[in-house]
């Protein structure tokens, strides 16, 4: 093998253009972004089924709190340490702290991050309570003599309306949102009184039948509803200048039930019938099938969605989901909560209480391509309500009838088994969900009985995209249709680079800990060298096999090629040349690398040799193509400024963004590039349009890929997170993550 110094060579391109004093036309420097999708508490859950579990259980295995983290946005009734072991994992997991909104009980709840109760001291204040008699506010010696308003499991309805009772509830939510880290307050029980629900014994008139909502019950024509929205709006106010003094973004969620109470107002609306609450837990909701309560409930729902509001569905199948009967009622919910959901809407289907799973909770169906409607009656089709999103269509049929539907071409229709309360056999080695399954079937008509619901993927939906993640404990893992499996174990990586070969296959190389080369493809793992390695990046040569261009710890470059004899190997660069490296392939099957070599000059490779790009101070760079499918390269300097050499310009080279702007940039799709700017928020810059603001995230590090002409990007953040971002928008995909590599297809 012989040396090739870069001194030596002489090239028949000649010498291209210097980077740093062309004229160019340079973009705009980055402003600030807009908000946009980014991972939060309560996030966004425009793409996927975002799952909110009720109380979880104690003690669970290492295993389960992974999962859950990983696999669920939130849950309620946490202690802090509880909530600190899935922040660990996913520092966005949310949790809502859990108090009665409207009464009292002798029941523990946690206070000041602990179980406990206050009841000795709430039960000694008599003019907090609702009494069997009201004569309005405050109330009189007689009412508070004349017995409470509760039921028979001690909880006793509260005098909502008395100042004293709403700022001793205040101050203690706010107490204990503090101490348990908690990001709302779920006030539950709402509703409790209204039709006489969750009330037994001696109930007052003013409380029965529609007698809630009828100014003739109540003294002063202040119902029961007027003081619920009353009530809620003073939590409001009171949130609202606590998140202003202290910096803090409390929430409140109210239960508001199944919304199927035909004459009970919304009072938790304005004057424009717009809700003023942040949100609402809708329980029971989709469980009334019949076609007028399911379309008062849907409409009383979307319009909470609608208009932004956190929605969290929590419904009860009465059937084992092991069953077909329990299925159904599982697709039923599903479907309803697909047409229910907005930016911030959550489910959990709820069949005997613990952590819930189901394996329809995987299906990818994209974002929604039809909007929310004002009123569900938009969503009707052929006498059921559809809804399309980019990867499938979901079917409603509330109601008794059965139709039978031409679907005007061929979908595959999902049907689940399995799911419920998950236990600990239903986490694999790998940390995936074993405990149900997913089958597809092609249809292009499909018959719906009354109270079901289909989901339907297209069939050219395609299996989530491979991607490699080193992750904070040095283990490797990929990411395949079947979910996460991991290659290697803790301590053993420290870099990676993958590449997809014309085969389809997906190869990765791997520096080990001891600094020895290793590949591995869907064969397994093999030794590829016993040298020294420092940094890699993969490509193909012109027979479509994958090759890998690895910088030595003494700064020299070398290529893996099976088109190269021998052992394969070959010296690009000897020691002392190369700090780093960027390499693709051509749309004619030429593998080009470009190299930052030890004067932080820029050269490119190709197997004609060597060619001299620029006398530049160059960082960091990224290989990519342009539309033609010729090699260009985006290239950060060490003033932090991006260029872009790509041989359709004329020079060659042209400044993207300013000095000052950009940390690191990643190629994509052909003449795309995604960058991190100097904020740690993210960019998007194509030929065609210029920049465009992706994310205000905190962004760490970047891998681009080019899938089938669409720029896809995986993301790790500042908090180890690691996200994937495509047409569909963003998705959540690990945590404790390093380091990422999507394997490069073309």
């Amino acid at each position: 093998m012989s040396e090739t110094p870069f001194a030596s060579r002489r090239f028949p391109r000649g010498k291209r253009c210097r980077a740093k004093k062309q004229s160019h036309r340079v973009r705009p420097q980055v402003e600030r972004l807009e908000d946009r999708v980014v991972p939060s508490y309560f996030p966004d859950t425009t793409n996927g089924i975002h799952i909110f579990e009720d109380q979880l259980p104690s003690g669970m295995s290492n295993a389960m709190v992974q999962f859950l983290a990983a696999h669920t946005d939130g849950t309620q009734k946490e202690l802090l340490s509880q909530t600190n072991q899935f922040r660990a994992i996913n520092p966005n997991f949310t949790v809502l702290h859990y108090q009665l909104g409207t009464s009292n009980s002798p029941f523990d709840y946690i206070i000041n991050d602990q179980w406990a109760s206050d009841w000795n001291y709430v039960n000694q204040q008599e003019s907090w309570f609702a009494h069997q008699t009201y004569s309005g506010e405050p109330q009189s010696a007689g009412d508070l003599a004349s017995g409470r308003v509760g039921n028979s499991t001690g909880l006793d309805l509260a005098d909502i309306a008395d100042p004293a009772w709403q700022q001793y509830t205040l101050n203690q939510v706010f107490q204990n949102m503090a101490a348990t880290g908690s990001n709302g307050w779920f006030a539950d029980s709402y509703t409790f009184g209204i039709g006489g629900g969750g009330l037994d014994g001696n109930i007052p008139t003013r409380y029965q039948g529609t007698n809630a909502a009828n100014p003739a019950d109540w003294p002063g024509g202040v119902t029961w509803t007027t003081q619920l929205g009353d009530w809620a709006q003073a939590i409001e106010n009171a949130f609202a200048q606590h998140n202003a003094t202290y910096g803090t973004d409390y929430k409140f969620i109210p239960n508001l039930d199944a919304r199927v109470t035909s004459w009970e107002p919304n009072w938790y609306d304005n004057a424009n019938g717009v809700p003023f609450i942040d949100g609402g837990f809708l329980e029971g909701f989709g469980e009334y099938t019949d076609t007028y309560d399911w379309t008062l409930s849907m409409n009383r729902g979307l319009n909470l969605t609608d208009n932004g509001k956190i929605v969290i569905m929590q419904p009860y199948p009465s059937a084992d989901p092991t069953t077909a009967a329990g299925q159904q009622q599982v697709n039923f919910f599903l479907g309803t909560y697909l047409l229910l959901k907005g930016d911030q809407t959550y489910l959990n289907i709820d069949y005997g209480g613990g952590a819930q799973y189901f394996p329809q909770y995987g299906l990818n169906l994209g974002a929604p391509t039809t909007p929310l409607p004002s009123n569900v009656s938009s969503y009707l089709w052929n006498g059921v309500y559809r809804r399309d999103f980019q990867n499938g269509i979901v079917l409603v049929n509330p109601g008794s009838a059965t139709y039978t539907l031409n679907l005007g071409g061929t979908y595959q229709e999902v049907e689940g088994s399995g799911g419920g309360t998950l236990t600990d056999s239903q986490i694999d080695a790998n940390g995936n969900y074993i405990g149900g399954s997913l089958n597809y079937q092609n249809v292009s008509s499909v018959t719906l009985t009354g109270g079901s619901a289909v989901i339907l993927m297209n069939e050219s939906s395609q299996p989530p995209d491979t991607v490699f993640s080193l992750r904070t404990d040095d283990s490797l893992w990929q990411r395949t249709a079947s979910g996460w499996q991991q290659l290697t174990p803790a301590g053993a990586v420290v870099s990676i680079s993958a590449i997809t070969d014309a085969s389809g296959n997906d190869d990765v190389y791997a520096v080990a800990a001891n600094r020895n080369l290793w590949e591995h493809t869907p064969s397994g793992w093999a030794m590829l060298s016993a040298g020294s390695f420092q940094q890699l990046s993969a490509a193909t040569n012109a027979s479509g096999a994958a090759v890998v261009f690895a910088v030595l710890t003494d700064d020299s470059l070398w290529e893996n090629s099976s088109l190269f004899p021998g052992d394969h190997w070959r010296m690009l660069s000897p020691a002392g040349t190369v700090l780093s490296v960027s390499a693709v392939t051509d749309a004619s099957g030429n593998d080009d690398v470009y190299a930052v070599v030890v004067n932080h000059n820029l050269w490119e490779h190709t197997p004609s040799g060597w060619l001299f790009l620029s006398p530049g101070s160059f960082q960091s760079l990224s290989a990519g193509r342009n539309g033609s499918g010729q090699a260009v390269v985006y290239a950060v300097l060490t003033d932090h400024s991006l260029w872009e050499d790509n041989p359709a310009f004329s020079g060659g080279w042209r400044n993207l963004s300013p000095a000052g702007t950009i940390l690191s940039a990643t190629a994509a799709a052909p003449d795309e590039v995604f960058a991190i700017t100097a904020d740690n928020h993210l960019w998007q810059y194509k030929l065609s349009s210029g920049w465009s603001p992706t994310s205000t995230g905190s962004f760490a590090s970047i891998s681009g890929e080019n899938n089938g002409g669409q720029g896809e990007l995986f993301a790790v953040l500042t908090d180890d997170s690691l996200w994937e971002y495509s047409p569909s928008g963003w998705a959540m995909l690990d945590a404790a993550v390093l380091a990422v590599s999507a394997p490069r297809r073309g």
